[in-house]
């Protein structure tokens, strides 16, 4: 099995869009499922602000 990175500009996370990424975190333990953690900025007009 080969495996093919993926870059930052293939990077999409629905429904969110981000203007930058400051985090992005990938972990996998045996026998679990991966964990993907992101932080990142959103733009201010998408932002939902209460």
């Amino acid at each position: 099995m080969s495996s093919n990175p993926i870059t930052y500009g293939q990077l999409e996370v629905t429904p969110y869009q981000f203007s930058r990424l400051s985090e992005l975190r990938i972990e996998q333990k045996l026998n679990e499922h991966a964990r993907l953690t992101l932080t990142g900025i959103v733009p201010e007009q998408l932002q939902d602000i209460s």
